[in-house]
């Protein structure tokens, strides 16, 4: 073999490992300008939302089924009032890696905090995203008491 073939197969290696040593990607997430579509399968659960009416701030804790192959994980949220994502930040969720038997999921859980419009009532909010395994997805509201996701033909 020759030093042209093993000096590429050999930063391939490397770049492997470098990836695999920083372990999960990056989690972003970005407003939507409009509601998702209909047709979309569950894909984890939108835990709590909270709403601070004199702020206009909007936190929400959920997890979902993003997997490590999916090469941009990116939730995609839609509210009516939302301004900007302020925060977002990655929880570990063993009871979901526990409970659907896939490690993968381990970190699968976030806190994302969102300003509105102040004076806003949230009567729609979805989080969907689209994973390398799993496909499109949606995020289902916890218990019936959340405001749920309204889509659009």
């Amino acid at each position: 073999m020759s030093l042209k073939t093993l000096l590429p197969a050999g930063l391939l290696l490397l770049g492997g490992c470098a990836w695999f040593e920083q372990g999960p990607r990056e989690l972003v997430a970005e407003l939507a300008s409009q509601p998702p579509k209909y047709g979309l399968q569950p894909g984890g659960s939108i835990d709590s939302l909270e709403i601070d009416s004199g702020t206009g701030l909007l936190t929400v804790r959920g997890w979902h089924m993003l997997t490590p192959e999916t090469k941009r994980p990116e939730l995609e949220i839609y509210a009516n009032g939302a301004e900007a994502i302020l925060s977002l930040d990655r929880l570990d969720r063993p009871d979901v890696a526990t409970a659907l038997e896939n490690p993968d999921l381990m970190n699968s859980g976030f806190e994302i905090k969102v300003k509105l419009t102040p004076g806003t009532e949230v009567t729609n909010f979805c989080i969907t995203f689209d994973d390398k395994h799993y496909g499109p997805r949606l995020l289902n509201p916890h218990s019936p008491d959340q405001v749920r996701c309204t889509m659009r033909d």
